[in-house]
């Protein structure tokens, strides 16, 4: 590494011969800024396979390369948490490091998702890191960073790529229903990204995806420089191109007091935008408090006189930005379950009613309080203690419900979209024993398929329904994969059997499964079940190696899990009659911290819906439970 770095910094010109807005990256030593000089074979998407990171470029070897569109593009598909870097000698100066890139989180969708929900993970990043280099020994004494733009940030709402021969390689589009309050009509808009690298190209010429961030330093320096990956989700993708390094001028206190402000106002825009968001939410003292630091630390940036002022108000609003991002999570699910909270409240009469009402009262009104002092010197503490009191309340009110023959009480409404539609479209149960939903629009025979095919030019029936990217979401479904390479098929909502439900695509060749789950807190300790309607293939026969998977499962936070078992006849993926699906039920699994994880899965390709929770509280009748259970194996053999 050092070796390579000095061979670049030998042929580097004197800082003063270059002009002010100039692009040093070449006259530094940085290479592949063109071109790329790695191993790679051609691919049948008329793209090419990456096998070694070339001559410069040091790290973790990409995966993915491309110039079809001008730009030499390399980029890291569905790959864990990498790191690609050079390592050159900068002359002491201010200089800004400029390069086109992205972070997409998982799939178009989740990306399009999470930046309408003002919700971003930030796993990719452009950095810069001032280091010693000692024999073999690497020190780092200054780090820059930047979270890497969103694909969901260019607010394109024009197509810019599209390719006859390969419809998977087109623009994906987002619609988005943005209909002003009060307004009669709806008002569907179109944001497109790129899905391709060639599409990809198409954007990067037209200047999108620009990341910029400023580095000033005091003396001559050895830097690393690259993009890293600090995360993975599946799908997820990282390219860059056009790495420049733009000379500003002499280190000198102006440019030290620029930076600074800089990196603070960024910090502050952060928390506006939280502030808007929580304004919009009704959590006005929350808002209220951040408005507060807002303007404090303004007014400390712009009366600063020294870069020393300018470094500790930065490191003090990182934390704080920290700490309400994370209240901000705890106000959103807060939020979530208040409104299911209202739901059961209108549907429901149980003997506990009025006491869960007293409950939801008391969390809505500490919800929307305006008392900054109330929120302590910990607001996610706070909204997370209101959280927890009304879910037990929920739960609570669920367990003053009668059971049923069996012993159980049904706590199906403690799962959010348990069909995995709005709650007016709840599914029902026909007189053939069948579970059937059905749409004006639909026919009995249609093709399953991607439900964003059926909802073009209408409001549809899972508007409120996402399948989350964030493995560590609360009572909302999320997307986990186990493939041993990391790679996914990918998981949405489909409809398929006059029902909708999620679905993965198909996977025959890796090993592992792919999941849908949901993590359900504030639940009774005791005994619980889990029902699900499954349908599709397992790795039972020739098409993979894995053990058998296709079915739902209930763990607790022990990491014991019941699963339910599948009859041979469920091995037809692409039968989409009401008859294709199979009624599966867990066995019965002790909680002791109300907290249960359930979910459903599959090792080829599978789909699921109609989960249904069952409690049995903590002394059931253990021998009524095994009649129970024998006979409906029976039913199953039948």
């Amino acid at each position: 590494m050092a070796c390579l770095a000095f061979a670049g910094y030998a042929n580097a010109q004197a800082p003063a011969e270059w002009q002010v807005g100039q692009n040093v990256a070449k006259e530094i030593g940085m290479g592949d800024l063109d071109t790329f000089s790695g191993a790679m074979t051609q691919n049948g998407n008329g793209d090419y396979d990456v096998t070694s990171s070339g001559e410069y470029w040091k790290g973790d070897v990409p995966n993915e390369y491309s110039n079809a569109a001008g730009p030499s593009i390399i980029s890291y598909y569905n790959k864990g948490i990498v790191n690609i870097y050079q390592v050159v000698k900068f002359p002491a100066g201010s200089y800004t490091i400029d390069v086109q890139a992205l972070y997409r989180e998982g799939t178009p969708l989740d990306n399009f998702q999470n930046h309408f929900n003002k919700k971003q993970f930030k796993n990719g990043h452009l950095y810069a890191e001032a280091v010693d280099i000692n024999g073999t020994d690497t020190t780092v004494t200054r780090t820059f960073d930047k979270v890497l733009c969103s694909l969901a940030t260019a607010d394109q709402h024009e197509r810019l790529f599209f390719d006859a021969d390969g419809s998977w390689k087109n623009d994906y589009e987002y619609k988005r229903n943005e209909k002003e309050e009060g307004a009669e009509e709806d008002n569907w808009v179109s944001y497109f990204c790129p899905q391709c690298l060639p599409g990809l190209g198409e954007y990067f010429l037209k200047d999108k995806y620009h990341n910029t961030m400023k580095v000033v330093l005091t003396e001559d320096t050895w830097v690393r420089i690259g993009l890293r990956k600090t995360g993975f989700i599946a799908q997820d993708w990282m390219p860059f191109t056009n790495f420049q390094v733009i000379y500003n001028g002499p280190a000198d206190d102006a440019a030290k007091m620029e930076l600074g402000k800089e990196e603070v106002t960024a910090v502050l825009d952060e928390l506006a935008s939280l502030q808007n968001t929580l304004d919009a939410g009704g959590f006005q003292a929350l808002a209220a408090a951040i408005s507060d630091i807002i303007m404090e630390s303004e007014d400390t940036r712009d009366s600063a006189t020294s870069p020393t002022v300018l470094t500790d108000l930065l490191a003090s609003l990182k934390a704080t930005a920290e700490s309400y991002t994370r209240s901000v999570e705890f106000v959103n699910s807060l939020n979530d379950l208040i409104n299911m909270s209202t739901d059961m409240l209108a549907s429901t009469e149980f003997e506990g009613k009025a006491a869960f009402q007293t409950a939801y009262d008391d969390a809505v009104k500490k919800a929307a309080t305006d008392d900054i002092d109330a929120l302590g010197s910990d607001p996610a503490a706070f909204y997370q203690k209101v959280y927890n009191e009304l879910a037990k309340a929920r739960a609570d009110y669920l367990n003053t419900a009668p059971a049923n023959e069996k012993g159980a009480k049904d706590f199906t409404s403690l799962i959010k979209h348990p069909w995995f539609v709005n709650p007016e479209y709840n599914p029902s149960l026909n007189g053939d024993g069948r579970w059937v939903l059905t749409e004006p629009t639909w026919t009995s025979w249609e093709n399953p398929g991607d439900y964003s095919k059926y909802v073009a030019g209408r409001t549809d029936i899972c508007s409120k329904v996402q399948i989350s990217s964030d493995v560590n979401v609360t009572n909302q479904w999320f997307k986990y994969v186990n493939y041993t390479s990391g790679w996914s098929p990918g998981i949405r909502l489909y409809k398929q059997a006059l029902l909708v439900g999620a679905s993965t695509d198909w996977n025959s060749g890796l090993v592992g499964s792919e999941e849908v789950r949901q993590q359900l807190v504030g639940l009774p300790n005791g005994y619980y079940s889990l029902n699900a309607l499954i349908i599709g293939w397992d790795s039972n026969g020739t098409w993979n190696t894995n053990p058998k998977m296709l079915g739902c499962f209930a763990e607790n936070s022990e990491e014991v899990r019941v699963a339910s078992i599948t009859s041979e006849n469920i091995n037809n993926f692409w039968n989409w009659s009401p008859e294709a699906w199979e009624d599966v039920q867990t066995g019965i699994i002790l909680i002791n911290d109300g907290k249960l994880l359930i979910g459903a899965g599959t090792s080829i390709a599978g789909s699921f819906t109609g989960f249904r929770l069952s409690f049995y509280g903590e002394s059931p009748d253990f021998n009524q439970m095994i009649t129970n259970k024998v006979d409906y194996i029976n039913q199953q053999m039948e």
